[in-house]
């Protein structure tokens, strides 16, 4: 690499990458310099830019830290600061960059960097793929409770909202995801539920023809901001009801076990249940006890009608014609 000769410097350089593809070396590969040996040999030979960042990419390509993985994500920076890298070249950066933020723990080191840079220059970019890598991205970094804390010094949630305009279903669900992990955070929850994402997350839950996986997303996060008792009056104001009641006519279990979790967690805020009553919760709750054969889901609604006959809410004919029956044959199914 310290040759002036500029071919034996380009060889130099694939002969490292071709070492870099072989699979368990990755850590003794960083620890002799290499991300930063193809670094400088960038500097000097621009005519390896593709070669050098799939050396870093297959050094990224690892389920768990490694000493001085901080190394990778430093030469990584170097080429998202240069102005002459192809899209082909920008794609290899991006992935390398989401492998990295992937590894658990290396979110908050990454954005700290700023890698949230990153996610600005490409959500938008014409191209899927980039705009794909980007939200993935992001994502990664919500999964972390410390990113979560430097994530609420920005307006992050004006970014995943803009993203959520993309017509790509991958991309849509990822942002799912991204609010999903977001809603984790006391803080979040409250600019999730005082923001337009609440109304995306509630026009998601009523699509007609809304898919499995972005229907356990939404009824994920819908369970958490449900769980969040400061938030129950404004959560039924704004139609939350409605939302669990449609998700709850899917067929998929898990989503059916997830609305009525958030069902029961809002059935404890007193003052709220009329309203769930006016929006029909409770039939829902007896249609779905008497034909799901999910054991878990079966629990919660019987946790359901349990709070239903204590607070006194529903009238007599409906306890006497409705709840009372889908007891008395839960009961009798000795389940729960």
């Amino acid at each position: 690499q310290n040759s002036n000769i500029r071919e034996i410097k380009i060889d130099c350089c694939k002969a490292i990458c071709n070492l870099c593809a072989v699979e368990g070396y990755e850590h003794r590969l960083v620890k002799d310099s290499v991300p930063y040996t193809v670094m400088n040999i960038s500097m000097a030979v621009p005519e390896v830019y593709h070669v050098s960042l799939m050396t870093l990419l297959n050094l990224s390509c690892v389920s768990d830290r490694y000493n001085r993985i901080e190394d990778v994500s430093e030469s990584l920076f170097y080429f998202f600061n240069q102005p002459a890298l192809n899209m082909e070249q920008e794609l290899l950066m991006l992935q390398g960059f989401c492998n990295l933020s992937a590894l658990r723990g290396n979110q908050f080191r990454l954005v700290e960097e700023g890698a949230l840079k990153i996610v600005e220059r490409y959500y938008k970019s014409r191209h899927h793929d980039m705009r794909r890598m980007a939200v993935e991205l992001l994502k990664n970094f919500t999964t972390d409770s410390k990113s979560r804390l430097k994530l609420l010094e920005i307006d992050i949630i004006s970014i995943v909202l803009e993203m959520s305009h993309d017509p790509d279903e991958e991309i849509q669900a990822a942002v799912a995801k991204c609010f999903l992990f977001l809603s984790k955070d006391a803080s979040f929850r409250r600019k999730i539920v005082e923001s337009e994402a609440f109304i995306l997350i509630l026009e998601t839950s009523r699509g007609v023809s809304m898919r499995v996986e972005l229907g356990r997303i939404s009824a994920k996060t819908l369970k958490v901001l449900c769980e969040d008792k400061n938030l129950a009056p404004k959560l039924i104001g704004d139609g939350i009801g409605v939302a669990l009641v449609n998700l709850m006519s899917s067929d998929d279990p898990i989503i059916q076990q997830y609305c009525t979790e958030s069902l029961c967690a809002l059935f404890q805020t007193k003052d709220c249940l009329q309203t769930l009553i006016d929006q029909n919760a409770h039939e829902v709750i007896v249609r779905l006890a008497n034909s799901t054969s999910d054991s878990l889901t079966i629990e919660w609604c019987s946790f359901a009608l349990y709070q239903l006959t204590e607070s006194k809410v529903c009238s007599y004919h409906t306890m006497e014609t409705l709840i009372l029956p889908c007891i008395l044959r839960l009961c009798e199914e000795g389940s729960q």
